[in-house]
């Protein structure tokens, strides 16, 4: 009640008007349903409403499934059939953007990226407990297999290979790398083992247990850094916001992942 309330008052202030307003109707959906409070309902419904009329042509890949996450919640508390429709025309479209090996992109269609795969790997999951759509395990089992092909031994990403019988070529599969230059280096984020995890233990994947034994060796005293490994340089725009060796941001994604 405390969090939500919090949310109510400064909805002017925290909101994006945009697919990623997503996130915010699906909490107070979700403190609605655990609280009963109509106050939570009301606001998540205005949201809503927001979202609903947002074409869903914008509501692609991480952001869209950030919409998805809310009007399946909000269908599956009020039977809205408008919200049903969206949540599947929103996971259909995934197809256009799905690269051949199973990755998809952060923003750059043809990008390859292991970090945003994995995340969108877990709203699927999420989604796919609310509503039925026959499109969401096809979609989890070729993220799952890209993701596989992407972890060392150790548990670790492999975020760079040689090119199989081409000297002097690299594969990179972080979005920037690919030749998307406005995104942002997605290597090293400790939620990423978290959402692979989560992946590889759905699909029963050997792979879940290396990649579990790494995001546990992160952990220190409870706590977790923001990045495990590459650090951007002090006039890159991400660095204030990845060097914290405390990232309640992303421990709280990672407990999320573990529940």
């Amino acid at each position: 009640v405390r969090h939500a309330d919090f949310l109510l008052q400064r909805l002017d202030e925290v909101r994006s008007f945009g697919p990623f307003d997503g996130m915010l109707a699906y909490s107070l959906l979700g403190a609605y349903e655990i609280t009963q409070e109509q106050r939570f309902l009301d606001a998540g419904a205005s949201i809503m409403r927001d979202l609903l009329a947002i074409p869903t042509s914008r509501c692609v890949l991480n952001g869209g499934l950030m919409v998805a996450m809310a009007t399946a919640q909000y269908w599956r508390l009020t039977n809205n059939a408008q919200a049903l429709q969206k949540t599947r025309d929103i996971v259909a479209q995934l197809e256009s953007y799905q690269n051949a090996d199973g990755s998809f992109p952060h923003w750059c269609p043809g990008s390859r990226d292991i970090h945003y795969t994995g995340w969108m790997a877990m709203e699927l999951i999420h989604i796919g407990r609310m509503i039925e759509d026959p499109h969401i395990e096809p979609f989890l089992a070729s993220m799952s297999a890209f993701l596989e092909a992407r972890i060392d031994p150790d548990g670790r990403a492999i975020y760079q290979e040689p090119c199989p019988g081409v000297p002097g070529c690299t594969l990179y599969y972080y979005s920037r790398a690919t030749g998307c230059t406005q995104d942002l280096d997605s290597r090293g984020w400790t939620v990423e083992p978290a959402y692979c995890g989560l992946l590889f233990d759905r699909m029963g994947s050997p792979k879940y247990q290396p990649v579990m034994t790494f995001l546990d060796s992160l952990e220190d005293g409870g706590t977790l850094a923001d990045l495990y490994g590459y650090w951007p340089p002090p006039s890159d725009p991400e660095y204030p916001w990845t060097i914290a060796d405390t990232s309640v941001v992303n421990m709280s994604v990672i407990l999320w992942a573990l529940s």
